[in-house]
């Protein structure tokens, strides 16, 4: 019972290191991961910041070519003269209009230049298309951008007059003297950006989107929807996470130069880690074998204490010269073997053994003699045994077997072969011959018997042993 308990409790000890060394490498696992996933992300914060500054410029130079346009002096001069839209094609429209085409070639964004003015509600552009009378300037969804910004500055995207397609103009309105005296404009397609969305996607599975306030208006996917409720969130966070299709991706949201004109980045969180996965892997390997080193530990303790243990209790039950059972042994060991080789239907027989005159061989060689012949004895005896057999030294010179046989006589033959042994063994002390011979007591147990009344009948016949002269073997006899 208490072998099982100590079992137990070892088995039990070794299983929450386990799960201590399991959950410690899960925890740091993760740590690690999210510490790399963290710092992987942040490198791509700054490549999306660079590769948005390529699309902020590009606006940022429409603004600046219409900058420039707003102070040609052909246009300015064709605007101010032109009252009336009778006055369209007077008052120099083949010059404004050749200068109008050369003012396209300075931006390659430009796919339109146009002018207008208010006093003759008309419009003109480089493609030589002139409004007509239905056209109401003060409709068009760049008039109220215009009339409230002194600099060129861009309108919300929408639906361009002419081709019909997503677009934004950059417009100016033209002063003279704090009075509009017309306006001048260019026109950029939104498709014009979906070559620079697809250019600066992230990784072979990322996509990218270009949003006006919350609304996607070009995609570098068009099978990718972006969900809005995401779009507003990238608002107050740096960058989020979102499955699409089962793969997991990092979505950032980066502004241009334009205001409310972002562009979100879609790239897969995979392909995020795939650069530090070789890492992480060595990291666990090292963690693998340091708790495997740590489990090697621990098991060695434990098989240290067992057999610390097992030697302490063998100390507790074995004689320390022979290393055959002492007494207390031999009681414990027996108590069980009894009791299951009565169930086989064996023979068991009881045998005290004594050393003759073992006194005066202490006394005369001394006790090193002494326990020479006890270690020689037992060692004899030993040869003759079977694993089942029980041996012990139960006191001084004596010795008791417990022998497991099916019939009687292969016990006596045993015991006449060993005290024939012992008597034709000769132990060399102090330049002397020393010759020993044992005298045997045997009884066998009967239903009446208990260990002590067996162990106590065996004694009897040692002693007629004894009485009949020694060197022989005695069955008890009532």
């Amino acid at each position: 019972m208490e072998k099982r308990r100590e079992f137990q409790i070892n088995l039990i000890s070794f299983l929450l290191v386990i799960l201590i060394v399991i959950t410690s490498y899960i925890i740091v696992r993760e740590k690690v991961y999210e510490e790399i996933k963290n710092k992987n992300i942040i490198n791509f914060l700054e490549i999306s910041k660079t590769q948005n500054k390529e699309i902020s410029h590009k606006l940022e130079k429409t603004l600046y070519a219409v900058e420039l346009m707003s102070t040609n002096d052909e246009i300015v001069d064709y605007l101010k003269k032109t009252k009336k839209r009778e006055d369209i094609l007077n008052y120099g429209y083949n010059v404004a209009l050749r200068t109008l085409l050369e003012l396209e070639q300075i931006d390659d964004e430009i796919y339109l230049v146009w002018i207008a003015n208010d006093s003759a509600n008309f419009y003109i552009d480089s493609d030589e298309t002139i409004s007509d009378e239905k056209y109401e300037i003060t409709k068009r969804p760049w008039y109220s951008y215009a009339q409230n910004s002194k600099n060129a500055i861009f309108t919300k995207p929408y639906k361009e007059y002419t081709t019909k397609k997503i677009g934004m103009t950059a417009i100016k309105a033209i002063r003279e003297n704090n009075q509009i005296i017309g306006y001048i404009g260019a026109d950029i397609l939104i498709d014009g950006f979906e070559n620079d969305l697809k250019n600066y996607v992230i990784g072979t599975r990322g996509f990218n989107f270009l949003v006006y306030n919350n609304e996607v208006i070009l995609k570098s996917k068009k099978n990718i929807n972006l969900d809005l409720n995401l779009i507003e969130k990238l608002k107050k966070v740096e960058y989020l996470e979102q499955d699409i299709n089962g793969d997991n991706f990092i979505f950032i949201r980066q502004n241009t130069s334009i205001k409310d004109l972002d562009i979100v980045q879609a790239i897969s969180l995979n392909e995020v880690m795939l650069s530090s996965e070789r890492k992480i892997k060595e990291i666990g390997a090292i963690f693998i074998l340091t708790t495997a080193l740590i489990v090697l530990i621990y098991l060695i303790l434990i098989l240290q204490y067992i057999l610390s243990n097992k030697k302490i209790k063998n100390e507790a039950i074995k004689d320390y010269l022979t290393n055959t059972f002492n007494r207390k042994g031999f009681l414990e060991e027996t108590a069980k073997k009894i009791v299951e080789h009565q169930s086989e239907n064996k023979i068991i027989a009881c045998c005290t053994i004594d050393i003759d005159d073992f006194k005066l061989v202490n006394d005369k060689f001394g006790h090193d003699i002494g326990d020479k012949a006890l270690i020689t004895v037992s060692n004899i005896i030993k040869e003759h045994l079977k694993n089942e057999d029980i041996l012990s030294r139960y006191g001084g010179d004596e010795f008791v077997l417990l022998l497991f046989e099916r019939r009687k006589e292969p016990i006596i033959e045993k015991l006449e072969k060993i005290r024939q042994k012992i008597m034709k063994t000769y132990i060399i002390a102090d330049e002397e011959i020393l010759k020993i011979t044992l005298s045997i007591g045997v009884a066998f147990l009967e239903k009446e018997d208990n260990l002590k009344s067996l162990i106590k009948k065996s004694d009897i016949a040692l002693y007629k042993a004894k009485e009949e002269g020694k060197n022989k073997v005695v069955v008890y006899k009532e």
